[in-house]
């Protein structure tokens, strides 16, 4: 399976590549089995699109003929018309080939730019969690927000105690929106050995 893209077989044809890469892409051209055909299909689309333009562009302007109000045969169409019409079918394919391409690179970029934010939100909701269960007073509720995203919420520690293991745990309540969307549970979570409070419950209010 070849690794070039349609961008760089084109830069190929057209001699836009430089010559350590034009270099490596006619090595590939041997070790490649699928590569040559990629290349003869681009080079013979762009064959025909030339052929076509060709006449319209650089061509001498016909003479007009003289008014002829006989009748006559109907007009013959040019031998050009048909090569015209299948390059610019292939220039169309290959426009929406692109398109396909910067469209799925911008929908790539947008999905890593709210993974970023989610993960953000993830940060700042655990940091400001763990500060509140091991410093706040019971009833003291602790804000966050991440401008980035939106995305804000508060923890509250409700009551203290021990459990069974001697270990330090607090009743919570949690709540958190982003956008039109919110949250509300509530929950007990215990401190470890190590200092971090690990949630052991979760259930939603009533």
């Amino acid at each position: 399976m070849t690794a070039y893209d349609d961008a760089t077989i084109i830069a190929y044809l057209d001699g836009d590549l430089d010559e350590t890469d034009c270099a490596e892409f006619e090595r590939a051209l041997e070790t490649d089995a699928a590569l040559p055909a990629r290349v003869e299909a681009f080079a013979e689309s762009g064959a025909l699109l030339r052929a076509a333009l060709a006449p319209a562009t650089h061509g001498p302007m016909p003479a007009l003929p003289a008014p002829d109000f006989a009748v006559s045969a109907a007009p013959t169409r040019p031998a050009w018309i048909p090569r015209a019409i299948a390059a610019a079918f292939a220039f169309v394919c290959l426009g929406s080939v692109f398109g396909y391409l910067v469209g799925q690179r911008v929908a790539d970029r947008d999905d890593a730019r709210v993974a970023s934010r989610l993960e953000a939100d993830s940060r700042i909701r655990e940091a400001t969690f763990q500060r509140a269960m091991e410093a706040e007073v019971s009833g003291t509720p602790v804000r966050w927000r991440n401008p980035d995203s939106g995305a804000e919420g508060l923890v509250k520690p409700v009551r203290t105690f021990r459990n069974k293991n001697d270990q330090f745990c607090r009743q919570y309540d949690r709540s958190e929106s982003t956008g039109d969307r919110g949250e509300t549970v509530s929950g007990i979570a215990c401190r470890d050995d190590q200092g971090q409070w690990r949630v052991r419950a979760v259930y939603y209010a009533q």
